[in-house]
């Protein structure tokens, strides 16, 4: 129980990638027995920094695309948690069930972050797999993602389905106006933005991600080593359609895809 078997010290970065370094040299002057990091920037920190105690993560990219030389069963022997790919195929798949005329599809990106440069370069692959371009833009500012977000609509992608990444999700009410005044829908691989702007979302079940990385911190707690622990990647996704907003740009959601949703969100809801 929190305040019996641990203590939890919450450290919040606010979106500021150099506060992070502070924050992790804080908590090893603090002698934290564990430091658990949520977001790949925030994990990649603690990765470079931390060598002497565990390093816990979730919401972010798997560790061997942030340093970590080894494979998912013989890794750095102080890193262990649950990684976040999002679901690029089914998410081709889904969106050619929704609009199967579209050939072109838009996202923004952060240069800046490393997930947002892999994510990019994974939903490439996907999207040129199922027969589908993809256009991408840069933005590594909030100030800049309104004119990155024009510029790109004036490319005229027949849908925007943006990656996920810090910047561009704190920014995503901004992208999905701009979106819906050019009748563009958007696609979204984070659950809660089905109520910003988003017309439909398949996501990773990042509760049951943070849950079984919690889970794996736990046992590290008992006793067990990282290093003992394979890496592996969140396995449950969540599909969310919000009709409403779809309607508004011209999207008619297939019958076939609203009857599998784990939501539909109702009107003004």
């Amino acid at each position: 129980r929190e305040g019996v078997d641990y203590e939890v010290v919450v450290r919040d970065a606010q979106g500021d990638l150099p506060t992070l370094n502070t924050m992790v040299d804080a908590a090893l002057g603090e002698n934290a027995d564990m430091v658990y990091t949520i977001t790949s920037p925030a994990l990649q920190v603690a990765m470079n920094k931390v060598r002497d105690r565990p390093v816990l993560y979730t919401l972010a990219i798997d560790p061997l695309l942030l340093g970590d030389a080894g494979t998912h069963e013989k890794h750095r022997p102080n890193v262990a948690g649950i990684y976040d790919r999002s679901p690029f195929e089914p998410m081709m798949e889904l969106i050619k069930e929704c609009l199967p005329n579209a050939r072109r599809i838009g996202t923004l990106y952060c240069p800046a972050e490393v997930n947002s440069v892999n994510f990019r370069e994974e939903m490439e692959k996907a999207a040129k797999a199922a027969g589908l371009e993809l256009i991408t833009l840069p933005s590594n500012t909030p100030g800049e993602v309104s004119d990155a977000i024009l510029a790109l609509l004036q490319r005229r992608p027949d849908l925007v389905c943006q990656i996920n990444d810090n910047i561009h999700e704190a920014a995503f009410a901004g992208i999905a106006q701009a979106a819906q005044r050019a009748r563009v829908p958007v696609f979204s691989f984070s659950v809660g933005l089905v109520h910003q702007g988003a017309s439909v979302v398949l996501s990773n079940d990042h509760y049951d991600g943070g849950r079984e990385s919690g889970l794996i911190a736990a046992r590290i707690i008992r006793g067990e080593e990282p290093a003992d622990i394979p890496y592996s990647g969140i396995r449950k996704t969540k599909l969310l359609v919000n009709p409403q907003t779809a309607g508004e740009v011209g999207l008619a959601i297939p019958a076939s895809v609203l009857n599998r949703a784990d939501v539909v969100v109702k009107d003004g809801e």
